[in-house]
């Protein structure tokens, strides 16, 4: 069976088309889920001031998404069986220089992070949604706030879960869209 297809809603790479990698082992976040999560960043914040980082990268829609609307670069985390596939998607649209691959656990990527970024972060965070990893993704951003300081976060989990309150994690707006719970929080000190 033949993978489905996604596309970029808006921005510099509108209507480009790519795959989701074949099988269970990802759940691409749905257009209608992302389209709503850019409308309400983009209504408060202007990316092109602000570096990505998908960091359960799966399809990579979200960070190819931030990528379009002007966050550059975007770094892209994976582990599984969608590397390969990810990584020939980003070699496909986007320039050389506008991303970083990385082979590596999203909750690695935010230990190892280095301070002194050029500019703020956009962390966009769509673990599987029973692994407990985008808790474990905001307590380590909540400890490293230093290096995360100024950053934009949104964390998109199962409908059915509450946002917790960590300290410089300011919550600033929750949505829900079909089965699915959007929080947006920014890093403060």
């Amino acid at each position: 069976m033949k993978p489905p297809s996604l596309r970029v809603i808006a921005g510099r790479l509108r209507g480009r088309r790519f795959l989701a990698p074949k099988g269970q082992d990802t759940r691409p976040s749905l257009e209608k889920t992302r389209g709503m999560i850019f409308d309400v960043l983009a209504a408060r914040y202007d990316l092109s001031l602000y570096q990505g980082a998908d960091l359960f990268a799966g399809s990579g829609a979200l960070g190819l998404e931030a990528y379009s609307r002007g966050a550059e670069p975007v770094v892209f985390t994976e582990t599984g069986g969608a590397f390969g596939p990810l990584s020939a998607t980003l070699n496909q649209l986007l320039p050389q220089g506008a991303f970083f691959l990385a082979k590596q656990d999203a909750l690695k990527w935010l230990k190892l992070c280095p301070p002194g970024a050029a500019k703020p972060w956009l962390l966009l965070l769509d673990p599987p949604y029973q692994s407990g990893q985008g808790h474990m993704a905001l307590q380590e951003i909540s400890r490293r706030f230093e290096v995360f300081l100024g950053a934009l976060v949104v964390l998109e989990a199962s409908r059915a879960t509450e946002p917790p309150a960590l300290d410089h994690l300011h919550l600033w707006s929750s949505k829900l869209v079909g089965q699915s719970r959007v929080d947006f929080f920014l890093v403060e000190p």
